[in-house]
């Protein structure tokens, strides 16, 4: 073989191997944080997306990279303390999924990099625009943008679904945490004004207030009810169902699983998508590049999942041509 031609395909064998792993400092094994407010057992789906995610950018977990894996118990208050405690470990990047986390990080730190995947930087006031966030935090955010009186994604899409499934529609509740959405329950609010719907914000802070909330909660005919993820209410979500029920409410939610749960419709991102796909930032920042010079994507794939034995149950007759749209009906 000739001697220059075997030295040009070796070195051009080395341009062109995965980047992945090889990436690295030698020797060096990334520490990822991750933190939730409930149990890792509440998210092993997510978190084996972004597992994938990391495989097919080449990082083998446990040689290249490990996950230190914390969560407050469901329990708000808990959550600085946990934030703090994480940090103690030096990780070099923080994998985020939620706004009452992301307020708890963010005020532990201003300079540990931070890949969001649903909550909104920019809303929370810890990035400046998605375009250029310029502090510490990137990624994937599921949160709407107000321009004028419409708003674009996913809060018009909750007002116009809800409107097909109760044509009297007249009144949006709102279930939300007071202290994580504030922006996204102003978007809600001036897109139903838009449309000329009355606005209701129904502020929950912990999961055991839902049952006074909701059995209180005073209904009239053409109420439709909105239920964002952010709000403390996740282990709670198959009793929701069943009070709405009750109650004879219809309501959307943010989450598909409060849908399997018993709960109506639901429209939202694909988070598994969104884990997998916060890999690619977390590589990003793992070779060097700076959280804030790096765009804050929207997702382009929503799901939208109806439960048709609980549409019978509430009485209601889901339009034919929604049922098609869907990605997933539970009959």
């Amino acid at each position: 073989m000739d001697r220059r031609f075997f030295l040009r395909t070796s070195l051009a064998g080395v341009v062109i191997a995965p980047l992945g792993a090889a990436a690295q400092q030698a020797g060096k094994v990334y520490r990822i944080g991750v933190l939730s407010l409930w149990p890792p057992s509440t998210f092993t789906g997510l978190m084996q997306a972004f597992r994938e995610g990391m495989k097919e950018l080449g990082y083998v977990e446990g040689r290249d990279y490990v996950l230190d894996i914390q969560h407050a118990g469901g329990k708000p208050d808990e959550l600085p303390r946990v934030a703090r405690m994480l940090l103690t470990s030096r990780v070099d990047v923080l994998l985020i999924g939620s706004g009452l986390v992301l307020r708890a990080v963010t005020a532990a730190t201003q300079t540990t990099p931070i890949v969001v995947a649903g909550p909104d930087p920019v809303g929370a006031g810890v990035a400046t625009s998605l375009a250029r966030p310029g502090g510490n935090v990137t990624g994937l955010t599921n949160v709407a943008a107000l321009t004028g009186t419409q708003v674009e994604g996913i809060s018009g899409k909750w007002l116009e679904l809800l409107r097909q499934i109760v044509p009297t529609l007249s009144r949006i509740l709102l279930v939300m945490n007071p202290v994580a959405q504030s922006t996204q329950t102003q978007d809600i609010e001036a897109a139903a004004k838009g449309v000329g719907l009355a606005f209701l914000a129904i502020p929950v802070e912990k999961a055991e207030e839902i049952e006074i909330v909701l059995s209180n909660l005073p209904i009239r005919a053409g109420d439709g009810l909105i239920v964002l993820s952010e709000s403390p209410l996740w282990v709670r979500r198959a009793r929701i169902a069943e009070l709405l029920a009750r109650k004879k409410l219809p309501a959307i939610y943010s989450l598909k699983e409060y849908v399997e749960a018993g709960g109506l419709m639901s429209y939202a991102a694909d988070y598994e998508y969104l884990f997998r796909r916060s890999a690619t930032y977390v590589d990003k920042i793992l070779r060097g590049t700076k959280p804030g010079e790096l765009p804050i994507e929207r997702p382009s794939k929503f799901e939208l999942v109806i439960n048709l034995k609980t549409a019978n149950a509430l009485g209601l007759a889901i339009p034919p041509s929604l049922l098609l749209r869907a990605d997933r009906v539970i009959e």
